[in-house]
């Protein structure tokens, strides 16, 4: 009875983690919101767009590594707790590979 008990509260704060999603917030770096960044959870293959405000909401139920991407722009990886309000992400310009 208490390990079913115990499997049903985990169920449920499982599920609430995933009703509660993080919210991502991808600048550039003159700190405009960057609209239309790919926000991706490779590890669950689960991906979204940022809005007008540069803004994106994705759900994970533990730790896990965020990649952002954007035309023009180095690719950046973060790793991130679950138990976060807002995480900002800064992307820099990429550099072509004639000027080096």
């Amino acid at each position: 009875m208490k390990l079913k008990l115990t499997a049903v509260l985990l169920i449920a704060s499982l599920m609430t983690f995933a009703n509660n999603p993080m919210k991502i917030k991808v600048l550039d770096e003159n700190n405009e919101p960057v609209i239309g960044a790919k926000v991706m959870l490779p590890s669950v293959e689960l991906s979204s767009f940022t809005n007008f405000d540069g803004e994106s909401e994705i759900s994970a139920v533990y730790e896990t590594k965020v990649t952002v991407e954007y035309i023009g722009y180095e690719p950046q990886e973060i790793e991130i707790p679950v138990h976060g309000d807002e995480f900002v992400i800064v992307l820099h310009k990429r550099v072509p590979s004639h000027a080096l």
